[in-house]
């Protein structure tokens, strides 16, 4: 267990037999507040600077400015998440599951656009490609937003992150990951998964901050 009452055996063995756990109210409201807070500020520097033609050439731009506001590589751009990519709760997990040192990778923040049901991210799809016994690369998603089934949830495959099927072989039924503000969810990267129709129009859609981890040497295949 965990100072805040998390069973990390337990959120071990569902990311192992179904390849992402969602684990409740590990931000306080105040935490959330203060991080909504940077990530607003951040999407409106964004749009700020995507409306002055500054961000067209940026590959992250470029790449998912189709399905809505994409922002990559936070560590660079703000240290007002430090503290999420280390919590305790993401590296005590990770510990168990991996077994080994681990870095991260990557990180990112996206809020999904409204009707948008046709691109590549709304099939099926695997983030890592190697299938192994173990877990190589997981992704930690910190909920700023409630997630709900009409703003443009992810739906995963549970277990296929052990299977070798490809994504149009796969007949179980998906399941949809809604969460509230303050949760997070982690989940193997070799699990299917898919973005849903986000069929809000509001202005508040759904934000999530994305951490990336890995093994080193198998996200950089150190010799």
């Amino acid at each position: 267990m965990t100072d805040r009452g998390l069973d990390v055996e337990h959120a071990v063995q569902r990311l192992g037999e179904d390849g992402y756990v969602i684990l409740p109210g590990v931000m306080s409201a105040g935490e959330v507040a203060r991080y909504q807070a940077e990530a607003y500020r951040l999407h409106a520097d964004d749009q700020q600077a995507a409306a002055r033609q500054q961000r067209q050439n940026d590959a992250d731009f470029k790449m998912y400015s189709e399905y809505g506001d994409h922002i990559f590589n936070l560590a660079r751009k703000t240290r007002v998440f430090d503290a999420l990519y280390e919590h305790p709760v993401v590296v005590s997990i990770l510990q168990a599951v991996m077994k080994n040192k681990f870095i991260l990778t990557q990180t990112e923040m996206r809020r999904p656009r409204p009707n948008v049901r046709s691109g590549s991210a709304n099939r099926f799809h695997r983030d890592a490609r190697i299938i192994t016994d173990t877990h190589l690369w997981v992704t930690a998603f910190w909920t700023l937003e409630d997630v709900t089934p009409t703003n443009g949830p992810t739906v995963v495959l549970p277990g296929s992150h052990r299977r070798k099927t490809a994504a149009e072989d796969e007949t179980g039924a998906g399941v949809t990951l809604l969460s509230r503000a303050g949760d997070l969810t982690l989940m193997d990267s070799n699990l299917l998964h898919k973005a849903s129709e986000s069929l809000d129009r509001s202005e508040e859609h759904t934000s999530e901050l994305q951490s990336r981890f890995g093994i080193s040497y198998a996200v950089f295949c150190l010799k």
